[in-house]
């Protein structure tokens, strides 16, 4: 069972975040894998707001670096990752993720686990061939990526409980430029 929250913990994510996208923009060389489903359930068209993500606004200003190509803030709707006694949605559970207004995939769980505060959940993207995404929650901070052969978007802690989608422009990462 998952712990009661407790005050916010204000921790630098940069070099982890950074890390994280050096990693999803040099992919690996393996490639994803895929794994067969007997699901047709099509994409969610759910708009922002219905899901994972709630809207939230922020004094933050906007982010200026060149390798994002759109961000939002948001706040997590835990209930879309935890049931009513704490524990983490297992697979094959749909979660909902609704980074922008125009982009909302449907992410299949194939693994959960959750152990000493710590709790993640993988899957891939409904419908999206080679698309993943993984969750990471730990001393009260969540983290997501999703990527798809379109895109690749993060989920990172800004303040508070407010944090800040970003989808990657991958062309301006070293080596992207085609």
């Amino acid at each position: 069972m998952r712990a009661p929250r407790s005050g916010r913990s204000t921790i630098a994510l940069g070099g982890c975040f950074a890390a994280l996208l050096l990693a999803a923009a040099c992919g690996d060389d393996g490639g994803a894998t895929t794994l067969a489903t007997t699901s047709t359930a099509p994409t969610s068209t759910t708009p922002a707001g219905e899901g994972l993500l709630l809207p939230a606004t922020s004094d933050a200003p906007p982010p200026t670096d060149p390798w994002i190509a759109r961000s939002r803030d948001v706040r997590f709707d835990e209930a879309a990752l935890f049931d009513a006694g704490g524990n983490p949605v297992g697979a094959p559970a749909r979660i909902t993720l609704n980074l922008f207004d125009d982009l909302t995939y449907t992410g299949i769980v194939e693994d959960a686990e959750g152990d000493a505060g710590v709790y993640t959940w993988n899957g891939r993207l409904d419908g999206i061939e080679h698309g993943y995404f993984y969750i990471v929650y730990t001393s009260d901070v969540y983290m997501v990526h999703a990527a798809s052969p379109l895109g690749i978007y993060e989920v990172s802690y800004l303040k508070d409980d407010i944090y800040r989608v970003v989808e990657i422009d991958q062309t301006q990462l070293p080596g992207g430029e085609g």
